[in-house]
Parts: structure tokens; sequence; C-alpha cells
């Protein structure tokens, strides 16, 4: 995003809030930098229909709020407007299984943040790979139906207005550098990689000719030794 909060083409800061609620009671989340997050969400979250399973995605300002609401357990993530929704449902999509895996219907009756301390640290880990996987590999697992999952505006229950989402612009700029970073850094294995398979293969290419010579001289010498032997006979 720039200074006034507008996104630059190209860039993107992914999944930046995620979090697991029954109705507006927060189980876990986590964010990746700092903001006004659980203030938002809370009133994001009082918006979402109760009982039964939904998926959708709520669009205000530069960011958009895309949850899936199942058996009374929200999953919801944040992420700014140039961010692909099909990411956003594969996170949610993977939290909401492995989430249930860990707590099944336990987290029904839990008390406010009671997974926190746990499954915080899962989100982190799972917002960082969503938002650094390609869309293609993610679909070569299986794709996202987005033509189900609508998209709206979102306007709050009441006459109240959604409190505006804010991140320090020195988080913003600490999301671009850390992007940058990862970019960077893949390049570098990439090369790495790279670099070592031709090692390896000149290296075994290498060892190849010196074997093959060494047959051939051994073959040489023994033609060249059967001919002395035959000549010495005659």
């Amino acid at each position: 995003m720039s200074a006034d909060g507008l996104l630059m083409s190209g860039q993107t800061l992914g999944i930046i809030y995620s979090v697991i609620s029954r109705n507006t009671t927060i189980l876990a989340h986590h964010a990746s930098c700092h903001g006004n997050f659980s203030e938002v969400a809370c009133q994001v979250l009082e918006n979402i229909p109760r009982g039964g399973s939904s998926r959708l995605t709520y669009a205000s300002g530069d960011y958009m709020y895309h949850y899936i609401s199942d058996d009374g357990i929200i999953y919801m993530c944040i992420t700014d407007d140039d961010f692909e929704r099909s990411k956003a449902f594969h996170f949610l999509e993977s939290i909401r299984r492995k989430f249930r895996q860990s707590y099944g219907s336990s987290a029904r009756t839990a008390l406010p943040y009671a997974m926190n301390s746990e499954f915080s640290s899962e989100l982190a880990r799972e917002m960082q790979f969503y938002t650094r996987t390609s869309l293609n590999l993610l679909n070569s697992q299986g794709s996202i139906q987005l033509d189900s999952i609508a998209i709206r505006d979102l306007e709050l229950s009441g006459s109240g207005n959604l409190e505006q989402l804010e991140l320090l612009e020195s988080d913003r700029e600490s999301l671009r550098s850390r992007e940058s970073y990862l970019d960077l850094l893949g390049q570098h294995v990439q090369s790495s990689r790279c670099y070592s398979c031709c090692r390896h293969n000149a290296t075994g290419i290498i060892i190849f000719l010196v074997i093959l010579t060494l047959i051939l001289v051994i073959a040489v010498g023994v033609v060249l030794g059967i001919c002395m032997d035959t000549n010495n006979g005659c």
C-alpha cells in the first residue's frame, strides 16, 4: 500500500489476520502485523448469520473479509483486496480441517481464547504458507469453486459503521520487505539447487570418463599383450 493506504499495483499484503470464533467469542487468532484487527473482526463477526453453514466474502474499503461458518464455528481471515480469493478459501478450509481435528466438539463450550496459546502458531504458519504458495499448486490438490461464494459489500446490522481497519505504516513496510526478502530467498535457493545439480552432474560425467579411460587402457593393454604373444609364437 502507499502512504495514503491505497494498494499499489503488483503489491499484496496477503493474509494479514485470521480468527476462529464461536459466534463472536474468539477462540484463537493471529495477526501478521499490528493493527486494530480484534475490534474490526468483532464487528464483522456480529454481522455473520448464526447457525447453518455458509461461505462469503465481505468487501469494505481496501480489505476483504472471507469466512466459512460451519456448525456454529466461524473461520475468518482478512486480506487486502488484491489477494486471490481462491487462496483465502484454501487457507480457511485448511485451518477448519486442522481445528476440527484438534478440538472437535470442545470448541462449542470453550472459553474465550481457550485455544489461542496452542493454535495461534498454527494460524501463523498457515497464513504464511497460503500467502506465499502459488494458486496453481494449491489447485493441483483440489480447486475452490468461487462461483458459489458470493462477494457482498459489508453492511453492519443496525445503524453502526464499520471501524476503519488501520495498519501501522511501519508494519506495511515490514510486510513488503518480508515479501521481497522471501522472493529473493526463493530465487537464491532455486539458483543454489541448480548450481548443486550441475556440479553433481559434472562430477558424475568426470568420474564416468575416468572409468571409461581406465577400461580402454586396460583393454588396449590386453590386446597388445595378445598380439605380442602371437608374434612370439610365430
